[in-house]
């Protein structure tokens, strides 16, 4: 985008088929609530079989929930490898219409959230040997690109590894259990005691083996004298036969 205006400032025309839109703020996204998924395909995209695929997906994780917002720099936007967002010409909401329909989007409930002036969550990207790949956020991506402005991002950067690593052969299953249990552990429950309260109220339709293995990885998570990065956790309960 040459000559993109900066963030936050005039949008294209101020609206969207006549809707004004006030200026956009942009937020960290949930990751676990909605790019989990998200996350797991990018690292199956980059992965040279299924024994890389939980290695680069936590690699992956871990540098989204650490990372800060950032300008979405041209050199990046111009070459994701999974978005045609780039070549929407600034104005061109019919397009952005066309290609939600396309993906099954809903156009006009993404233009009322942008006019409610509510925080948009931001695109999520993995830099992967220095290729850049959507992770999350098409949808904000057009309609950043057809109001004309560049949007906040996200960015995991990451290496492929040379050599092997112990978390080869956990399963993305496994290991999407893990990111959730520790994501809830660190932000909604201090205690032992208080995660095993909220998990003898889950509803009876959560499954019982998923229920039994939040109460192993708490019983480690908690006897821990300090709060590990994510990381160490997967490799602490890999190494302890948790999963």
């Amino acid at each position: 985008m040459e000559n993109a205006p900066e963030h936050n400032e005039t949008l294209y025309e101020g609206a969207i088929e006549g809707i004004p839109i006030p200026k956009i703020t942009w937020e960290a996204p949930r990751l676990v609530e909605n790019e989990l998924g998200e996350i797991t395909r990018a690292a199956q995209h980059f992965a040279n079989g299924p024994q890389e695929q939980a290695d680069i997906a936590l690699r992956i994780y871990d540098a989204l929930s650490q990372g800060n917002l950032e300008d979405l720099q041209d050199d990046i936007w111009e070459h994701l490898e999974n978005t045609d967002s780039y070549d929407i010409v600034p104005g061109d909401f019919a397009k952005v219409r066309e290609m939600c329909l396309q993906n099954n989007r809903n156009f006009d409930v993404h233009v009322k959230r942008l006019v409610s002036g509510q925080p948009i969550p931001s695109p999520t990207i993995a830099v992967y040997n220095n290729v850049p790949h959507k992770v999350g956020g098409n949808t904000r991506l057009m309609f950043a690109r057809a109001l004309g402005i560049r949007p906040k991002v996200i960015v995991a950067r990451i290496e492929k590894r040379e050599t092997p690593t112990e978390l080869q052969d956990i399963s993305m299953e496994s290991l999407e259990n893990v990111i959730e249990f520790f994501s809830y552990a660190q932000s909604s429950y201090p205690n032992r005691e208080s995660f095993e309260k909220m998990v003898t109220e889950l509803p009876p339709e959560y499954r019982m083996e998923r229920r039994a293995l939040a109460i192993k990885l708490a019983e480690v998570y908690y006897e821990l004298e300090k709060s590990p990065t994510l990381e160490e956790f997967v490799k602490k309960v890999h190494k302890l036969g948790v999963i």
